[in-house]
C-alpha cells in the first residue's frame, strides 16, 4: 500500500529531504565562517531544516499538480531547486500592516544561524587547539621536531617546508632564549596553530596507541 503525505508519494518524500540536507551541505558546509559539515547537529540548523522541508514539498505539491513529471526523483530535484522561487514570492499579511516577505524572514534566519555556528565551530576549534598546546607541550624537544614536521610536510615542496621548520624552530630558539621549558611552550603554541585539526589527529593516534600499550616515545 503507498503512503501519501500531501498527496505526494512516500519516495518523493523522502527524496525530498534527502536532497534538501544535500543542498543546505553544500550551501553551508563551504561558509567562511563554518569551515566544516558540524552545523548538521545543531538546533539552529534543525529549525531552518524543518522550514526547508516545508517550502520543498509545498513545491512538490504544486509541481505534481502541474504535471511536469510523474518520476519521484526528478520532481524532487525540480522541488528542491523550485523551494527558493516559492520563498521569494511567498508573503503574510498580518493585520492589515504590509506584506511580510517571507523569504527575507528566512534570509535573516540563515545569516543568523550561520553567526552562531560559526561561532561554536571556532570555539570548538580553540577548545581542540588549547588541548593539543597542552599535550604537546608535555613531549620531548625531539617530538616535537617529528610532529612539526608531518603538521608542515605538505606546505609545498622539500625545500620549502624544510625552509619554514628552521623558521619555526629559530622562532623558538629566539623567544625562548635557552630555557628549555619555554621553548616546548612556543614549539607547542606554533603546531597547534598551524592545524589545530590535523594536530588533533595525530595526537588522537598516539592516545589510541597508548591506550593500547604501544610505545609512543
Amino acid at each position: 500500500m503507498s503512503v501519501t503525505l500531501l498527496g505526494l508519494d512516500s519516495l518523493t518524500v523522502i527524496l525530498v529531504l534527502v536532497f534538501s540536507f544535500i543542498f543546505d551541505l553544500i550551501d553551508l558546509g563551504y561558509e567562511e565562517e563554518i569551515h566544516s559539515f558540524n552545523f548538521v547537529f545543531s538546533t539552529v540548523y534543525l529549525i531552518y531544516f524543518i522550514f526547508r522541508i516545508f517550502f520543498g514539498l509545498t513545491a512538490a505539491v504544486i509541481l505534481q499538480a502541474t504535471g511536469i513529471t510523474d518520476d519521484p526523483l526528478l520532481l524532487s530535484i525540480f522541488s528542491v531547486i523550485a523551494s527558493a522561487s516559492i520563498l521569494q514570492n511567498f508573503s503574510l499579511r498580518i493585520g492589515g500592516t504590509h506584506p511580510i516577505n517571507i523569504y527575507d524572514l528566512f534570509q535573516h534566519y540563515r545569516d543568523k544561524m550561520v553567526v552562531v555556528v560559526g561561532q561554536k565551530e571556532e570555539k570548538r576549534l580553540r577548545k581542540r587547539k588549547l588541548r593539543a598546546e597542552r599535550e604537546l607541550a608535555e613531549m620531548e624537544n625531539e617530538k616535537l621536531k617529528q610532529i612539526l614536521t608531518l603538521v608542515i610536510a605538505d606546505m609545498g615542496n622539500e625545500g620549502e617546508w624544510k625552509r619554514l621548520k628552521q623558521e619555526y624552530l629559530e622562532y623558538a630558539d629566539t623567544i625562548s632564549e635557552g630555557d628549555e621549558e619555554t621553548r616546548k611552550l612556543v614549539l607547542a603554541k606554533v603546531i597547534a596553530s598551524l592545524d589545530p585539526i590535523y594536530v588533533d589527529f595525530i595526537l588522537e593516534k598516539q592516545r589510541t596507541r597508548k591506550r593500547l600499550g604501544f610505545d609512543v616515545g
